[in-house]
């Protein structure tokens, strides 16, 4: 089992997980998640925005299991939410959905810090030497915090 950031290939399963989720709780109705657009394309709402990201668990094969994700709450740049935490059934009871929420709320602190320090006038080699003196870890970069991996996640690059 392992966490990543979602990926086109996903897209389906997620949407079957949201949708089955949704219709077992009796919740298919408007106003939920299962009426939402976004949920055949998880990967492309979530692309291209720096403040939002979503993040898949998957099993040895890479098959998702569920998945958590964050982004700006009605447009305001300061406020963050949750998003579509799902867990297929037989993936449940195991903790994924704590793992999930713990690496969401990691994430959304990094990311915002990161856009806080750059609004401030910080420039990415000092958020990056910021971020690696308080011992920040990276989720996705191996090689630690650098003014490259930076302005990455400030055009939202992978």
């Amino acid at each position: 089992m392992r966490i990543r950031e979602i990926q086109e290939k996903d897209n389906n399963s997620l949407f079957l997980l949201i949708r089955k989720s949704l219709e077992d709780a009796e919740l298919n109705i408007p106003g939920t998640a299962y009426f939402d657009e976004s949920i055949k394309a998880m990967s492309e709402y979530y692309k291209g925005y720096p403040k939002r990201k979503y993040f898949v668990v998957v099993d040895e094969n890479d098959e998702v299991l569920g998945g958590a994700g964050f982004a700006e709450f009605n447009n305001n740049d300061s406020v963050a939410e949750l998003q579509k935490l799902y867990i297929f059934e037989h993936a449940r009871g195991k903790g994924l959905g704590c793992k999930l929420v713990k690496i969401v709320e990691e994430e959304a602190e990094v990311v915002r810090k990161i856009f806080t320090w750059f609004s401030e006038g910080d420039g990415t080699h000092r958020i990056a030497r910021k971020l690696e003196a308080e011992g920040t870890p990276t989720f996705r970069y191996s090689n630690g915090w650098s003014n490259t991996v930076i302005l990455r996640i400030l055009r939202n690059e992978k």
